[in-house]
């Protein structure tokens, strides 16, 4: 049996670099900080699919979406998405099937089979039943010869409620206390979790999955007035014309899309929402960490947190996130502190991580929970515990890759290679992208078509093509046949990947 338990703490649109050891002023957030002590963080983490359930997809299996089924959100506007289907393994039977007493609460959002008919103590939240239910409406939409996006009214509902102190769905303050939000919640379980594990003789195998900071940025006080929003700076990539870039990025594909109400003083109090769930996100992370101690039974214990993908958050004048690859989206926060007994004072030490540089994705994440669970499947993720521990040798790829199918039935299908220096976006349906990272970091400029780069394109397709080739990607075959962006796809009877 393992002699060493595991606690991963999964967050969702956390920005990659939203830490307060980073260095970012506006980011409170001290127990990670002093889980930082110690700890390896990868500064260059991205995401495969910037989407909920496809990028839970990948992390949950260590696979590309292709691969898993898992290619859009599971139970959200039009799509037809259905669950994880319970021949494609998971780390939590991994774990289960290694002795490990497996708790898993929290936000899921890959349908069912859930985490309980997977080998984990698991209590679902409602709002994952609701989003079943919206599946559900949308396979019947299906099936009556009806397929359309039912977010209009939704959308007409907002737009009635909205209020100077409420952008819904973007923030709101709550009446209450942290312990009755979700966040609080969640932490609540784990915490009993731990609580129950310190009389058991068996290594745990712990996931947190906050719902949080995905909007609304809905939190009760402090948290709601902890951020002055005048000293909020605007990204510098706040204004974009879209120009020659993909018709479909500067569309309302879903309410949160619709941002022309949104001055630069609200993006301000957008963003002062957004860290003050941050905050309450970190404190509600400190309560599980003070349980970790008490329950570790004298065995080392790992601890990994990291974020499904990123959050827009005004840049190019968008909030979450879209059908496109911008860094915003894509880099992801990942800190992994490997086994050891306790944690650090709660104070901190001042100590600050190992910075690790190598190009690392959602899938490596994967495939390290599947080696901390005690399997080494044959999946394209790697274990990244070697390179924390520095017992890696050989070389690293220095790329990492984004795939696209479908935005909420909504038919997007890109790929994309990211290097130190370029982004290159194979987009079949519409204009190929390539942004020189160093001249324009905030990727505004897309040289796609500029003979200049001609060159630079090339080698780049030709690099994406390989790795979709390895990677058995159908797109391969269909990228010339397939229908214009945005369009409704009605894949129970097409039977059509994309």
């Amino acid at each position: 049996m393992n002699q060493h338990n595991v606690l991963f703490i999964l967050t969702d649109q956390w920005r990659h670099n939203a830490l307060g050891f980073c260095g970012d002023p506006l980011a409170h957030t001290p127990n990670l900080d002093r889980l930082a002590a110690g700890a390896s963080f990868f500064r260059h983490a991205f995401t495969s699919v910037p989407l909920c359930s496809p990028a839970r997809g990948c992390l949950l299996t260590g696979r590309w979406p292709h691969q898993s089924g898992m290619e859009d959100n599971v139970g959200v506007g039009a799509s037809q998405q259905a669950g994880l289907s319970a021949e494609v393994r998971t780390w939590l039977e991994a774990a289960r099937d290694h002795g490990y007493r497996v708790g898993y609460f929290g936000k899921w959002h890959l349908g069912h089979p859930g985490p309980s008919e997977r080998g984990a103590q698991y209590i679902a939240e409602p709002a994952d039943l609701q989003g079943a239910e919206g599946g559900k409406e949308a396979a019947r939409a299906t099936e009556s010869g009806e397929l359309r996006s039912p977010f209009r009214e939704q959308w007409l509902a907002d737009v009635a409620r909205r209020r100077p102190d409420s952008f819904p769905p973007f923030y709101e303050t709550l009446p209450g206390t942290m312990e009755e939000t979700q966040t609080g919640q969640v932490s609540a379980a784990a915490v009993r979790f731990l609580q129950e594990a310190a009389s058991d003789s068996r290594p745990w195998f712990l996931t947190v999955s906050f719902r949080g900071p995905h909007f609304p940025h809905a939190v009760p006080e402090p948290y709601a007035s902890l951020i002055d929003s005048a000293k909020v700076p605007l990204p510098e990539n706040l204004y974009d014309d879209f120009r020659q870039k993909p018709w479909f990025q500067n569309r309302i594909w879903w309410p949160c899309h619709d941002t022309a109400h949104l001055d630069e003083e609200a993006w301000r109090k957008t963003s002062a929402a957004y860290y003050g769930m941050i905050a309450m996100l970190d404190e509600a992370i400190g309560r599980v960490l003070n349980a970790v101690a008490a329950a570790d039974g004298g065995r080392p214990t790992t601890i990994l947190f990291a974020s499904d993908h990123g959050e827009m958050l005004g840049a190019h004048g968008r909030f979450d996130k879209g059908p496109y690859f911008y860094d915003e989206v894509m880099r992801i926060p990942l800190l992994i502190r490997p086994g050891e007994v306790g944690l650090p004072a709660r104070e901190g030490s001042g100590q600050q991580p190992r910075w690790r540089d190598e190009y690392v994705s959602i899938l490596d994440l994967g495939a390290t929970l599947f080696s901390l669970a005690g399997e080494t499947p044959q999946i394209p993720g790697r274990d990244l515990m070697p390179l924390v521990h520095g017992e890696w040798t050989g070389p690293w790829p220095q790329e990492a890759f984004g795939w696209y199918n479908y935005y909420n039935g909504h038919s997007f299908v890109m790929r994309s290679i990211r290097t130190p220096a370029y982004k290159y976006v194979f987009a079949p349906q519409a204009v190929d992208e390539l942004y020189d990272l160093q001249a324009d970091p905030g990727e505004l400029v897309n040289l796609a078509s500029d003979p200049a780069h001609a060159s630079k394109v090339t080698e780049l397709r030709q690099r994406l093509f390989a790795w979709m080739m390895q990677e058995g990607d159908p797109l391969l075959e269909q990228w010339q046949e397939l229908p214009p962006a945005g369009t409704l796809v009605d894949r129970l009877r097409a039977g059509s990947l994309i």
